[in-house]
């Protein structure tokens, strides 16, 4: 470590500084010097001020010379102290924690940038240990053209669950291993098109899959509903199905509960028919929570079906709807399903300026007809407590009602969400009432001010909020939220995308 030898000390006297450095000394003298000055005088002052001044240039000189030194020892100090402090770090972190940062490092790996177990393994001694005794890590079977890299995952992962990602590109191979090893599949993902169908329905044909809890597909645009080698397999287990440009003919499965269809089609020329849809989840009485993801679709009316799918079992529901959806296509299809008992709403639009005003979508989305005799809407999901609206459209402001049906006879809500920029809040109005709301999210709502938090109080007194999260909504004064609302706890937060925060 270099050693600073030089010092600085500045002492103030009445009428001027010493700076000594070293041992060295000069003076600042006033201006002004008392009785007249000679010729002689007025030399050595000048003299003096330039030794002084050359004083001063050496000192910042050996400053900043000072300054590169610190630096550079502060560089080379943090570059020593950084592994020791990662290993004391790491050694203070017991196993079981850290075998759970492993699980979470491998998991993201598998969703982005392909992160394996062999990479932890190589880090340490201890971290090598830690890996090599975790099977789950090494259940994610690589299929590629390396056969002893099948082989090491495949014996390291001992008993557990494997997981099986199944593309055509070098997985031909490993077909007759796979099937040997399905009763240990927990999730199956693979494409399904008719250039390599036949051969998987040569090995995976009639499968036990006793174990499988996830089943994936990807299908070819425009087949609707396929029959296909998994149609016969016996999956007691499978809790989670996700498709994507198709719907799969699947046996009845008591235990299946979520599903996820995905039909972004935008890049398609003309649209896709979604007529068997109902039908499609008629066959799932199991369901409690559908995602749908729909662009560029189409639900022909006359072919929905003729009488109403109840969804008993449904508790969350999540709609995504993108470009060239029209609304009548969406009336159709939620006009063919009764949710007695959803719980949870999430919707997402993402429409042309061009459509459908935001009101027709939110009477399509939350209204389903109007009782004449009780003079109220009989709504689509009567036990509804958690909305998350998002509304992405540029447009001219929309008339003050926009939103308000949203909130139609919602007593009960618990949670609301709204992502909805350009977009007028809704008016006070003395027959809107949150008896029980508890948290509430707003994303990007800058036309929102404080009419809202009037529409919020309401005629008999706030709700019961506990927790509101604001971001983007420049108008809403947090002087007025507290007045309002003083037993919740108030968030601010930089924008974010409505995925990123967590409504309840």
């Amino acid at each position: 470590m270099p050693v600073i030898t030089n010092t600085l000390i500045l002492r103030s006297f009445s009428g001027h500084t010493v700076l000594t450095e070293g041992g060295r000394s000069g003076c600042s003298f006033n201006s002004t010097q008392a009785g007249e000055s000679t010729v002689g005088d007025l030399h050595e002052n000048l003299m003096t001020r330039k030794a002084t001044l050359r004083h001063v240039k050496d000192l910042r000189t050996t400053l900043n010379d000072l300054l590169v030194m610190s630096e550079k020892t502060i560089n080379d100090l943090q570059a020593d102290l950084q592994p020791l402090v990662l290993e004391h770090g790491m050694k203070s972190i017991p196993d079981d924690v850290l075998s759970l940062i492993f699980h979470h490092y491998v998991n993201l790996g598998r969703s982005t940038s392909g992160v394996n177990p062999v990479i932890i393994s190589h880090v340490c001694r201890r971290f090598r240990s830690l890996a090599l005794g975790l099977p789950e890590l090494w259940a994610t079977l690589p299929l590629g053209p390396d056969l002893d890299k099948f082989q090491v995952y495949l014996s390291r992962s001992r008993q557990s669950g494997l997981t099986v990602n199944l593309r055509q590109k070098h997985c031909e191979s490993h077909l007759q291993a796979l099937a040997a090893l399905s009763q240990r599949w927990t999730k199956f993902s693979t494409d399904v098109n008719k250039r390599w169908e036949r051969e998987l329905e040569e090995t995976f044909g009639s499968l036990q899959l006793h174990c499988l809890e996830s089943l994936v597909l990807s299908f070819e645009i425009g087949e609707i509903a396929t029959k296909s080698f998994y149609s016969e397999w016996s999956m007691p287990r499978l809790r989670h199905l996700c498709a994507y440009f198709g719907l799969p003919v699947l046996p009845a499965i008591p235990s299946l509960t979520s599903c996820t269809l995905f039909f972004d089609c935008s890049f398609l020329t003309h649209k896709l028919n979604l007529v068997c849809l109902p039908k499609f989840l008629q066959s799932i009485p199991s369901l409690e929570r559908l995602s749908l993801v729909l662009a560029n679709v189409h639900l022909s009316s006359f072919d929905i079906h003729p009488e109403r799918v109840v969804l008993y079992n449904l508790q969350s529901v999540y709609l995504s709807i993108f470009d060239e959806v029209e609304i009548a296509d969406i009336q159709s299809l939620l006009d063919s399903l009764t949710f007695p008992n959803v719980t949870k709403f999430e919707v997402e639009l993402q429409v042309q300026p061009n459509g459908s005003c935001l009101s027709e979508w939110v009477d399509c989305l939350f209204q389903h007809t109007f009782d004449i005799v009780q003079r109220r809407p009989n709504l689509r999901f009567p036990k509804l407590k958690d909305v998350s609206f998002s509304f992405r459209r540029k447009e001219e402001e929309a008339e003050m009602s926009t939103l308000h049906r949203l909130f139609d006879e919602r007593l009960h809500l618990q949670h609301i969400a709204i992502d909805a920029p350009n977009v007028v809040s809704p008016a006070y109005n003395e027959d809107d009432m949150f008896c029980d709301l508890k948290t509430l999210t707003l994303m990007r709502c800058d036309k929102f001010d404080e009419e809202f938090i009037d529409f919020l109080h309401g005629p008999d007194g706030p709700p019961p909020l506990e927790r509101i999260s604001i971001a983007g909504c420049p108008q809403l004064k947090e002087a007025d939220l507290r007045r309002t609302f003083p037993n919740a706890s108030i968030h601010w937060s930089a924008d974010a995308p409505m995925a990123d925060i967590d409504f309840c």
